[in-house]
């Protein structure tokens, strides 16, 4: 009974059939620790977890390697990284199963170094990494885009036969795509037999981060020479884009989604928007990410309107907004100056929709209000930003007031950014281009 109820997520019913052995003077067993630990992982029920462990401690599965294994597996899943590891670090005898179980923690919580750590001991031990080793050591390096690392798991993959599973393959594209290898991501979608509608999105998603990557260190004012070289790359990687997605309408992947929404990402990146109506009309199931996709496309054209609009059916259609569809309201404000609506659109995100405002919201509202010459009303609102303002929100400042030559306020500024950037050398510039702006109208 306890497994059946653990199986099914009844945590409370399992440890009252539980509780009632007990009272009946009956011991439980390896497979009741078993069913009752599952029960705790599964429901993150930490508290019960160790008064499971407790109990086994002082019992004949002190050192079962299967209990060992499922706490490793409780602690694991309900956030305590140190008892599981300290656990596993004691274990006389470990199996594959643990090994799996401590990197498979660490990466379920985003400690990719960790859980790499663990790998390369496990080698130096001499034990064989399983299919299951391998898929949470391949999305280790994704977390911290170790790509030499990546290359190594990849070999291992190629030699033990699983270049052609799926689950590995959209782990691998997945490594390569942020690593900006796209040819190495098509090289590992071809190797496999099965393409799901995981791996798909996994292959789209690369080409919209590499479209991402492409513009990375280009100011808007580039020299139009410097910019014709990223524009046929950007132009290429739009063009092996659209050849994917037609392979995906040829071969009658079912679109939900997940794929769905990289479509609208990678075609937002290269600002197709025609490709990006295309495809969001034929989403029958649209997140609150494939709105931000379109909203996002739209605002970097500057189409307010449109924006606004496209808000409005979102929020008719049920779809609540979060921090990013407010992040891309005021930016499009910003790029087109309308002061009153994105000072309407701060308030109504935390009035209406119980958003708190992060940094990238009071940027973009202090730029617009700054570049308005309301230069006291900008200053104003860093003031009253309830956590310490980043190095953005001074530089933003800054060029405002090097915009309108308002020396008081940019020395302000200057001297908070280079208390909290010491070496950088842009906020001497700018305030010098304060004073010789401040220099010239004195003069005149």
């Amino acid at each position: 009974m306890i497994g059946i109820y653990s199986k099914r997520h009844l945590h409370q019913e399992a440890f009252q059939i539980y509780h009632q052995m007990l009272d009946a003077s009956m011991e439980p067993d390896q497979v009741s620790f078993l069913s009752l630990l599952c029960s705790c992982a599964s429901t993150s029920c930490l508290i019960h977890g160790k008064m499971i462990h407790a109990i086994v401690f002082a019992s004949q599965y002190r050192s079962d390697i299967n209990i060992n294994n499922a706490l490793i597996n409780m602690y694991g899943r309900c956030g305590d990284l140190y008892n599981a590891w300290v656990l596993f670090n004691e274990m006389s005898e470990k199996s594959v199963v643990s090994w799996n179980s401590m990197i498979s923690r660490y990466v379920d919580h985003g400690k990719g170094k960790e859980a790499l750590e663990v790998y390369h001991e496990m080698q130096r031990q001499n034990m064989a990494a399983q299919k299951d080793t391998l898929i949470s050591v391949i999305s280790a390096c994704t977390l911290i885009i170790s790509l030499e690392e990546g290359r190594r798991v990849h070999a291992s993959i190629i030699e033990n036969g699983y270049d052609s599973d799926v689950v590995l393959g959209t782990g691998l594209i997945n490594l390569y795509g942020k690593a900006g290898c796209l040819l190495d991501a098509r090289l590992v979608f071809e190797k496999v037999q099965e393409h799901d509608r995981a791996l798909w999105t996994a292959l789209i998603s690369a080409y919209a981060r590499q479209g991402k990557g492409s513009l990375q260190g280009y100011p808007e004012r580039a020299f139009t020479s410097n910019m014709l070289g990223v524009n046929d790359h950007i132009s290429a990687s739009l063009q092996e884009g659209k050849t994917i997605h037609a392979e995906c309408l040829e071969k009658g992947v079912d679109f939900d989604v997940a794929l769905g929404n990289a479509l609208l990402n990678m075609y937002a990146t290269y600002g197709a928007l025609e490709e990006i109506c295309i495809v969001f009309q034929k989403m029958e199931q649209r997140s609150i990410v494939s709105w931000n996709a379109v909203l996002v496309a739209y605002s970097h054209y500057g189409a307010v309107e449109v924006v606004y609009h496209l808000f409005s059916i979102m929020y008719q259609d049920g779809v609540q907004p979060d921090e990013v569809t407010f992040v891309c309201l005021l930016s499009t404000c910003s790029r087109g100056g309308f002061l009153e609506k994105a000072k309407y659109a701060f308030c109504c995100m935390t009035r209406d929709f119980n958003i708190i405002p992060e940094m990238e919201h009071y940027n973009c509202i202090i730029d617009l209000v700054g570049r308005a010459g309301h230069l006291d009303e900008a200053e104003n609102i860093i003031h009253k930003i309830p956590f310490e303002p980043d190095i953005q929100i001074w530089v933003t400042f800054l060029g405002v007031c090097s915009l309108y030559g308002d020396p008081l306020g940019g020395e302000r500024a200057w001297k908070r950014l280079v208390h909290l950037s010491p070496n950088s050398t842009a906020p001497h510039v700018l305030l010098s281009n304060i004073y010789v702006t401040h220099s010239k109208e004195t003069m005149t």
